[in-house]
């Protein structure tokens, strides 16, 4: 006759109620938004959760509650960060930051961050000769390619803060929205990453601006994970 001690009994019950728990939360859990309102003292980097470049340790910084740049960096040049402490995964996923500009410069959002040489990004200028200029990239190795150009006449940012976002699939298809507005585009080379700000043409501290980061993301995975891994102890002990 087979026995069952009161401790095995006890493990079991208690990995089944784990098992159940990790079903309920993956099942009511929804998209998880967070978010980055850079509401801080002033500092020389956006903090832990954003990605630091090694060679212009400066690149972003906190003024006056919002995210800049430091006064070196000005001048033709790319530069972006990411929010490095959780990434899109493959599924679907929104990024989205408040933006102003001063002069002639691109701003803009990356997403699909792999590292500082691989992902894709928007930009957006709001005066001079690109005035009004919308643009999709994507970066692979420090080059870029696959330029996807949009039309867009209205106001541009300067004055005050507008809301630029970008959304996607998890299939490689992409939303540009800004305002009322809105662009659809298709690109595969990176699907799931990290999300974050990018400038172009800087010209000195204060000359771009962002505000109230938000990436949303699906429910994590570790959920499903957590449950299944229940189900694999029970099989297990039987």
């Amino acid at each position: 006759m087979k026995t069952t001690s009161i401790p095995s009994l006890w493990t079991r019950a208690g990995v089944l109620a784990v098992t159940l728990f990790g079903l309920g939360l993956a099942a009511s859990a929804g998209p998880i938004t967070y978010t980055d309102d850079f509401n801080r003292a002033n500092a020389e980097d956006l903090g832990s959760n954003w990605y630091v470049n090694p060679v212009n340790t400066h690149e972003f910084v906190i003024r006056s509650n919002q995210a800049t740049m430091e006064p070196p960096v000005t001048g033709f040049g790319n530069y972006m960060t990411y929010y490095s402490a959780v990434g899109t995964g493959s599924g679907a996923f929104s990024v989205q930051a408040d933006v102003n500009t001063a002069g002639n410069e691109w701003i803009g959002l990356v997403f699909n961050a792999q590292n500082a040489s691989n992902y894709s990004f928007v930009r957006w200028c709001n005066a001079g000769k690109d005035n009004n200029n919308l643009q999709a990239f994507t970066t692979v190795n420090g080059s870029w390619s696959t330029n996807q150009l949009f039309t867009h006449a209205n106001t541009s940012p300067i004055g005050g803060l507008s809301t630029i976002s970008v959304a996607s699939d998890g299939a490689g298809n992409y939303t540009l929205t800004i305002g009322s507005d809105s662009w659809n585009w298709t690109n595969a080379t990176f699907t799931g990453g990290f999300g974050g700000l990018y400038y172009d043409d800087p010209h000195g501290e204060g000359s771009v601006i962002y505000d109230n980061f938000a990436l949303t993301v699906p429910e994590p995975a570790s959920l499903g994970l957590l449950a299944l891994g229940g189900f694999a102890l029970l099989r297990r002990r039987r």
